[in-house]
Parts: structure tokens; C-alpha cells; sequence
């Protein structure tokens, strides 16, 4: 499954979208940070 996750501009947004993204990259999935 290809997956795009848009991140805000402070670090309250990014590092909870960072965990996901690797959490689903994990389970063979294609993630885009942006």
C-alpha cells in the first residue's frame, strides 16, 4: 500500500508522524513524509 503523510511545521506534528510512518513501514508499506 503506498501512503502519503503531510506534516505540519513544529514538532508536535512531525514526531508523531514520524512513529507512524515507521510503524508502517514496518509492516512492508511504501510511506511518503512530506
Amino acid at each position: 500500500m503506498q501512503i502519503l503523510i503531510v506534516l505540519g511545521g513544529t514538532g508536535g506534528h512531525i514526531y508523531p508522524g514520524l512513529a507512524l510512518g515507521e510503524k508502517l513501514r514496518s509492516r512492508n508499506n511504501e510511506v511518503i513524509l512530506v
